[in-house]
This record gives structure tokens, C-alpha cells and sequence, in this order.
């Protein structure tokens, strides 16, 4: 594969050992280095244990998504709104009382894609 990053990263189907080679280009120059002795290994299983809760404030309501294993937290939801996430906890603020009684938290830090419904309160 290639890449522009400064930093890249190459997926492997399987665990094992591969000859990796780079090549640097600036567009004048190139250069490369090999490495027969690469290793690459199955990912880490990250669990994910998601608790929901909501506030409601007037017509508003925010969903409150928290991974109870303490994990840093990444995910979208499936309404609209004004998303966040910090740590472990995801926010989604600004939900209309009247039009929506509840959001899907999707998380995407496993890939797995486990997911929580988040009841207005």
C-alpha cells in the first residue's frame, strides 16, 4: 500500500512475519529501506461494557453514553445533533423532546459496532 501520512498504517490479514519495504519520495529524490523481520499480531480485543442515561431540560434532552470498562470512547449516534465525546463518555445534546424518543449510540472502537438505545427520559 501506500501513503501520505506521516505516520502509516498498514492492516495484515494474518498474523505473521513479512518483509516490509519502504520507499521514501519527495518527488526529487526516493530512497528505500527493507526489513525482513516484521511481525505483525492479532489485534487487542477491546471490551466495551456501554451504560446509557438521559437529562432532560425543558423541550431539550441529551443522550449520555459511558463505557464502564474506562475505555476512551468513539462512536456515532443515530440522530443529528450536537455530538461529543470525551474519555470514556459520549454526549449527544439538543434533542427535541417532542421529535425524538430515542437515539442508537454505535461504538467504534472494537469494530464490532455494539451498539445501546438511549430512551428519552
Amino acid at each position: 500500500g501506500s501513503s501520505t501520512a506521516q505516520n502509516p498504517v498498514h492492516p495484515y490479514e494474518s498474523a505473521g512475519t513479512d518483509t516490509v519495504t519502504l520507499t521514501v519520495n519527495d518527488g526529487e529524490f526516493s530512497d528505500q529501506a527493507s526489513n525482513d523481520q516484521v511481525t505483525a499480531t492479532e489485534p487487542e480485543v477491546v471490551d466495551v461494557q456501554l451504560v446509557g442515561d438521559a437529562e432532560i431540560s425543558r423541550n431539550k434532552w441529551t443522550a449520555i453514553v459511558e463505557d464502564l470498562n474506562g475505555n476512551v470512547l468513539d462512536g456515532t449516534f443515530s440522530e443529528s445533533g450536537s455530538a461529543s465525546c470525551s474519555g470514556s463518555v459520549c454526549t449527544l445534546s439538543n434533542l427535541n423532546a417532542r421529535k425524538v424518543s430515542s437515539v442508537t449510540f454505535t461504538e467504534t472502537i472494537t469494530g464490532n459496532g455494539e451498539s445501546i438505545v438511549i430512551a428519552r427520559p
